[in-house]
C-alpha cells in the first residue's frame, strides 16, 4: 500500500474537486431551481465530508501504540472507512429521495428544462476535477506497483 503522505494526497485531490465540483452544482442548483441539481449539491456536498473522513481515518490510525491499544490503531483508517460508505448510502441517499419526494408530491411537479448550458457547464467542470483526481491516484498505484517490484501493468492489476 502506498504510503501515508501518498494516500493522503489523493485524499486531498478527491476533497478539493469534490468540493470544487459542489460549490458550482450548488450555484447551479441555486440559479435553475433543478430539482436534480439540488439531489447532485447533495451528492458532491456528501462526498466531500466523507473525503474529511478518510482523512481522519489516515490520520487517527497513525497514531502509536500504547498500554491500553498494545496493537496500535492501524485498523482505525477501516474504521472509517465504513462510516463513509454508510454516509454514502444513507445521508445523500435520504436527502435526494426527500428532495425529489417532496417535490413530485408538491403543487409544480411538472418539469421543464431550461438552462441546458449550465448543466453542460457543470458537467465540464466535474470532469476536470474528477480526472485530476482520478490521474493522481493512478499515479499512486502506478508508484505502489513499480515500489513493490511487481511487473504487473495496470490492467493486468485490476484483474489479478
Amino acid at each position: 500500500m502506498a504510503g501515508g503522505g501518498e494516500s493522503k494526497r489523493a485524499i486531498y485531490a478527491a476533497l478539493f474537486g469534490n468540493l470544487a465540483i459542489a460549490i458550482s452544482k450548488l450555484f447551479a442548483a441555486l440559479f435553475t431551481g433543478s430539482t436534480s441539481m439540488w439531489a447532485e449539491t447533495y451528492h458532491s456536498f456528501s462526498d466531500t465530508f466523507n473525503q474529511v473522513l478518510l482523512l481522519v481515518g489516515v490520520k487517527t490510525s497513525k497514531r502509536e501504540a500504547n498500554e491500553e491499544y498494545p496493537f496500535g490503531f492501524g485498523k482505525e483508517q477501516f474504521f472509517w472507512s465504513f462510516v463513509v460508505a454508510v454516509l454514502i448510502f444513507g445521508i445523500s441517499g435520504v436527502m435526494s429521495l426527500n428532495h425529489g419526494i417532496s417535490y413530485f408530491l408538491s403543487d409544480h411537479n411538472t418539469h421543464e428544462v431550461k438552462n441546458t448550458l449550465i448543466n453542460y457547464v457543470i458537467l465540464a467542470i466535474a470532469f476536470v476535477f474528477e480526472t485530476n483526481a482520478i490521474r493522481i491516484a493512478f499515479g499512486i498505484l502506478r508508484k505502489t506497483i513499480r515500489d513493490r517490484g511487481d511487473k504487473l501493468t495496470l490492467s493486468v492489476y485490476f484483474r489479478a
